[in-house]
């Protein structure tokens, strides 16, 4: 049997990191509950009473994409992760599926080359990036861009970075739950401007940025990596190494022979 509409999640203070099922008694004051820039509707509303926020279970649980289900056998409430959700959604990322399912799949989508990045950033052919900023001479078309994330150190982003780009944490921090939750946060504002509800993430070389997008994708955010990074393909401060050429297998007539060996 589902749960209903009666029982209640009491939230404690977030630093408790407890949640208890309990019934909404005494004074209450409505509040709202905001996910991911999105107000819960809910049926009761959300309340604040006695120094505590009580918010309906069902709708809470549909809008994080959980599901609910009342024991009665064992009088317990059961939440389970739909880890077959997030599955999907990782599916639809390495195939491009991720920002329009409407063309065929193609993983080359989840990238953008810095000649691209450039043409949509200075659509008004100025040679002023993103300059519908302030101080900016405002020509460009805001919604055609997306939000630019800078995830190399915060030493090199204050030293050099591409204009319009913002920086709150390196690559390895950028699947913290904290940093997750700036991410929506910026891109929230970036949209709200005008701007394209994309992200462009780029580090040095490309690799970094790569993983970052991947887990981004994974969870559903429309995030790209800027092929190459920046140092390769946007400064040209760094070269590719010079190959290796080493012993490779298979029937191309560059290996030794068909098969290996």
């Amino acid at each position: 049997m589902k749960i209903g509409k009666k029982p209640w999640v009491l939230i404690i203070l977030v630093l408790c990191g407890v949640v208890l099922l309990t019934g909404c008694t005494g004074r209450a004051t409505p509040v709202q509950v905001v996910i991911n820039g999105q107000e819960l509707q809910s049926d009761p509303l959300p309340q604040k009473t006695k120094g505590q926020v009580l918010v309906p279970l069902k709708e809470l649980a549909q809008a994080l994409g959980v599901e609910v289900v009342f024991d009665e056998a064992l009088g317990k409430v059961l939440i389970t992760t739909p880890t077959d959700k997030l599955s999907t959604k990782g599916e639809f990322y390495l195939q491009g599926l991720h920002e329009s399912r409407t063309q065929g799949p193609d993983i080359k989508r989840n990238f953008i080359s810095a000649t691209d990045l450039v043409e949509i950033l200075d659509d008004d052919k100025d040679k002023d990036l993103s300059d519908y900023r302030a101080g900016h001479n405002g020509g460009d078309e805001l919604a055609n861009d997306p939000l630019i994330v800078d995830v190399r150190t915060k030493d090199e982003y204050d030293a050099e970075h591409i204009p319009g780009a913002i920086w709150f944490a390196g690559a390895a921090d950028m699947g913290r739950e904290e940093y997750l939750q700036e991410l929506q946060t910026q891109l929230g504002i970036h949209t709200g401007r005008g701007g394209k509800k994309e992200i462009v993430i780029y580090c040095y070389t490309g690799h970094q940025s790569s993983l970052v997008a991947g887990v981004l994708g994974a969870q559903g955010i429309n995030a790209r990596s800027l092929l190459y990074g920046f140092d390769l393909a946007w400064s040209g401060s760094k070269k590719v190494p010079t190959a290796l050429k080493g012993p490779m297998e298979g029937n191309s007539p560059a290996c030794t022979s068909p098969g290996g060996g």
